[in-house]
């Protein structure tokens, strides 16, 4: 669990360390990437964007924002600069997604993973046997 919290903060400590301020509150959306959160389709329901890279931005423009010269643009050329202009960014993006419900929003030909929650210590012995030494011919000798 601590490994776990030790990652989970590191983003933050890094973009404070390395870029001179705390990341902003952001609620639900990203503090240092843009876009990514939630935002709101024409049918009141909510759907999650996250680019991560240029090739994704370049996409999003394309196919959703319908406006594929955007992706070239100097204000939303880097995830830094999409960064300080997230506010703007939002403001097309609410208006690309205003009349589109979720579902014509979301990606077709994809099936989202939505398995059962699994148990306490259902996977342990799986998951502890992935990452046990594997016996060699060399090692078989020493046991």
């Amino acid at each position: 669990m601590l490994d776990a919290l030790g990652e989970w903060t590191s983003q933050p400590y890094l973009y404070a360390r390395y870029g001179g301020t705390s990341p902003r509150r952001a609620d639900a959306h990203h503090a240092s990437i843009s876009p990514y959160g939630p935002y709101q389709a024409g049918d009141g329901a909510q759907v999650f964007i996250g680019v991560q890279n240029e090739r994704e931005w370049a996409a999003l423009c394309a196919d959703v924002l319908g406006r594929p010269g955007l992706a070239q643009e100097p204000r939303f050329v880097r995830n830094s600069s999409r960064v300080e202009n997230d506010a703007e960014l939002l403001v097309m993006l609410e208006g690309a997604l205003a009349h589109p419900t979720a579902e014509q929003v979301t990606v077709s030909g994809r099936e989202v993973a939505m398995g059962a929650i699994p148990g306490v210590g259902q996977h342990t012995d799986a998951i502890r046997a992935e990452f046990a030494p594997k016996a060699t011919d060399s090692t078989k000798d020493q046991l």
